[in-house]
């Protein structure tokens, strides 16, 4: 496969010559994945955009990762070494996980420039969008114990200042940067608490999970990625959800959704994915006259883009549902996996 023009390596920040002493600078993420963290996907955008995009509507350019966003309010003309030489119309959207310990009020303060949104639960909880100077906006609102969701968009409009800073303080605590490193949940899966879309609490279900692994015998344009659900004996369930995660700059999935022909004997089993994002599938796998059990349930073709450069990269399973024969749901931990692109 022919190699890009430009590849993206990493969104690093640097500063003058005058800063080359100091601690090293905060970086809006790297390629390197972080377990757990954020997954920030990298658009470019339209000059002399003002608020944020429609992320829908766009291709992404790369996927980076971090654990927290601390880029505090600097000179920024550089661009990125490496990368590229754009230090200005661009945009990030980052997506992940956290785990409230202690339920109660938690503020969240977000320093940006230019427009930046926050979400929790896919809820809007701060609006910071729009092109201007470094400033902050402030929120306060109660967060259940368990599993929630965070997103959090960016854009850097003109030139030549930028920030990004994401900022907590729980129940008598001190404002401090969030981190995801701070906010893990606990080692045992089975105590965990999930919420689905409709803000409803969901309990884990013992001894289950969700395991992603690359298959053998991939082609030179062509990935297989199979999905194993991983259970006690006696364990059936009726139904199950879940988000995909995929770096859309690198791979295409292959048809309108994964297979299951060659995992499954039920001819009344289905799976059908939406696309949310253009790179999140939302899919259900349900119905057949056998209970979904412990084994592989799902295929994932893709194939690579042309402008793909041989690398390993990451994918994830996240906001995965289980449906038990009783009709009760349970949420399972996010699952990552890796794609070999040859």
């Amino acid at each position: 496969m022919r190699a890009p023009s430009r590849l993206i390596a990493g969104w690093i920040l640097t500063c003058s010559f005058a800063c080359a002493q100091q601690d090293p600078i905060p970086t809006f993420g790297t390629t390197v994945v972080v377990p757990g963290g954020l997954i920030g996907v990298i658009y470019n955008i339209r000059p002399n955009s003002k608020f944020l995009p429609d992320f829908q509507r766009l291709q992404p350019v790369g996927v980076i990762y971090t654990s927290k966003l601390d880029v505090t309010p600097r000179s920024f003309l550089a661009g990125f070494p490496g990368v590229t030489d754009r230090f200005e119309w661009f945009a990030i959207d980052y997506t992940g996980r956290f785990w409230i310990e202690q339920p109660g009020i938690y503020r969240f303060d977000l320093t940006s420039d230019d427009g930046s949104r926050l979400y929790i639960d896919d809820q809007l909880m701060v609006n910071n969008d729009g092109v201007h100077p470094p400033q902050t906006e402030t929120a306060s609102f109660f967060l259940a114990g368990g599993i929630h969701r965070i997103r959090v968009s960016y854009f850097q409009g003109p030139r030549e200042e930028v920030a990004l800073v994401l900022e907590v303080a729980g129940p008598g605590e001190q404002l401090r940067v969030f981190s995801t490193d701070e906010f893990k949940p606990p080692p045992n899966p089975e105590t965990w608490a999930y919420q689905d879309d409709a803000g409803r609490s969901l309990a884990a279900m013992p001894g289950t999970n969700i395991r992603l692994s690359s298959m053998p015998g991939s082609s030179e344009d062509r990935e297989d990625l199979e999905v194993l659900l991983e259970s006690p004996p006696g364990t059936e369930l009726a139904r199950l959800k879940w988000e995909m995660v995929v770096p859309a700059e690198l791979l295409e999935l292959v048809g309108t959704a994964p297979g299951i022909d060659a995992v499954s004997d039920d001819p009344g089993r289905s799976i059908r994915c939406s696309t949310r994002r253009s790179y999140l599938y939302a899919c259900t796998l349900s119905g057949g006259r056998k209970p979904i059990v412990s084994g592989p349930i799902a295929v994932f073709h893709f194939k690579a883009r042309p402008s793909a450069k041989s690398r390993t990269t990451m994918l994830r399973i996240q906001k995965i549902e289980v449906t038990d024969q009783n009709q009760q749901t349970f949420g399972l931990a996010d699952a990552d996996g890796t794609l070999t692109i040859h």
